[in-house]
Order: structure tokens, then sequence, then C-alpha cells
């Protein structure tokens, strides 16, 4: 006695949800794994994005309430932060902006605080900056006027020789 089955017509679970059947032969190994790559890769990327927006609000909602806070008299300075920003060794000063712009700027504009710039385009620049406020602080804080460097000699302010032979 010879039963013929008859073939199936999918996978039963698939077509109870409304899907449709697979495709009788499936992708090459090659594809399965560039599918694979690309896929995982492109989750990365939105993940990461999410979770530095979700980070930037949380920090942002943390420091919200000082904005809020009134000042106590009407002749007070606002609170203000000094940024000192360098580039990377290595690295372009670009990277060290977009950073400041991406993770910091919308925490510092949220808490209502302002802030300056001390910017080193090169090696030892915010270094010289500092050294030069530390330097001139006490001056400023006793209310004395701060002392003017010496210029270099220019041409034609005499102290040096000049030949114009050939």
């Amino acid at each position: 006695m010879a039963t013929s089955q008859k073939p199936s017509e999918g996978n039963r679970a698939l077509r109870m949800m409304g899907l449709p059947a697979l495709p009788k032969r499936l992708p090459s190994r090659n594809w399965l794994i560039f599918w694979a790559v690309a896929t995982t890769t492109s989750a990365a990327i939105i993940y990461d994005r999410r979770e530095k927006r979700r980070a930037t609000a949380r920090w942002a909602h943390a420091v919200s309430h000082l904005a809020k806070e009134p000042l106590a008299r009407p002749t007070d300075m606002p609170r203000r932060l000094t940024i000192y920003l360098e580039s990377p060794p290595g690295d372009g000063f670009r990277v060290a902006q977009d950073h400041f712009l991406e993770y910091i700027k919308p925490i510092l504009a949220a808490s209502g605080l302002d802030w300056d710039f001390v910017q080193g385009r090169q090696q030892g620049d915010v270094r010289a900056v500092v050294a030069e406020r530390i330097r001139r602080a006490p001056e400023t804080r006793k209310g004395r006027q701060r002392r003017e460097k010496p210029r270099p000699n220019r041409v034609g302010e005499g102290g040096g020789k000049l030949s114009n032979s050939r």
C-alpha cells in the first residue's frame, strides 16, 4: 500500500501569521555574510546615535535647574566657564571642535551657563595662555593695571644694522 504524500505548502506557522512562504533556495553563503555584516554595522551606528542622544538629554536634564535659578542681584555677572580646547596629538583641531559641538555644547546650553574659549591650534598654545592668566591674576585682583610687554625692535627703530649691499 503506497500512499503518496502531498508536497508541503510551506511552513504552517508562517501561513497562519500571514507571511509568505520562504523561497525554495536561500541566498548564497557570500550574500548571507554581506547582509549580516551590513545589518550589524547599521544597527551599531543607529544604536550609538540613539544612546548619544539619550545621554545628552539625561545630562542636559540634570543641569537644567541651573538655567532656572535667578541671579541674586541685578548687578551680578552670570556664571561663566572657561573651556580649554586643544587638538589631540596627531589629530586635527576640527576633531576637538566637533566633539565639543556634539557632546558638550548641548549640555552647557541647557544649563544656561556662559563660556569662554581658549583654543590652542599648536602644541603649547593653551599652556601659554593659562600661564599668562595665572601671572596676571594677582595684578587684576589688586586693581593694578596690566604691565605692557616690551615690544621687539622693528626695522627702522634703531638697535640693528641694515645692510643693502649686493
